[in-house]
């Protein structure tokens, strides 16, 4: 028998104990030999006046349709918070639109500058974008999103074509 079994048999024997020797706590009164009497006196609640009988048919081709008998007659006038109140579940009206955000700048940059070469007259830049090397030059479109504007150590001018704005890429000196 580990330690937490033996805590759980205490627990139980002593809840066993209170149980048996309450001496009436637990009822309100005590009798012989512990058990507990009733005191209290229990009254019926009131009834409500029971409903209107309905008439059954005398046969099955004589089968009519009753009134409806609202339903404030046959439980009475209740609340709105009451349990089984009504409820109105027509949906709210939809929330005003937003304006619409003004456009941020332009996403940063997806290129690293790995380095450029000065070839034929025309300086060529290196570009990485994650395993990928592009290699740029003026007025060459990368992905129909960014054109090379200009290649003028130190910066690397792009523009960002959905918002025709410029950015620079630092590329060093020559």
């Amino acid at each position: 028998m580990n330690p937490r079994h033996a805590v759980l048999a205490a627990a139980l024997l002593g809840s066993a104990a209170l149980v048996y020797f309450d001496g009436g706590a637990l009822a309100g009164s005590a009798s012989a030999g512990g058990a507990a009497a009733v005191d209290a006196v229990v009254e019926p609640a009131a009834r409500r006046a029971p409903l209107p009988p309905a008439a059954a048919p005398a046969s099955p081709g004589d089968a009519r349709l009753l009134a409806q008998t609202p339903r404030a007659d046959l439980f009475g006038a209740q609340d709105d918070d009451a349990l089984f109140g009504s409820r109105d579940f027509t949906p709210l009206a939809p929330p005003a639109p937003a304006a619409p955000a003004a456009p941020a700048g332009p996403p940063p940059l997806p290129f690293t500058y790995i380095g450029k070469i000065l070839g034929d007259g025309q300086r060529q830049v290196f570009l990485g974008r994650g395993a990928e090397v592009l290699v740029a030059r003026e007025g060459m479109v990368i992905d129909g999103r960014y054109r090379v504007e200009r290649v003028a150590p130190p910066v690397l001018t792009l523009t960002y074509l959905p918002l025709n704005q410029q950015q620079q890429l630092d590329i060093g000196s020559d």
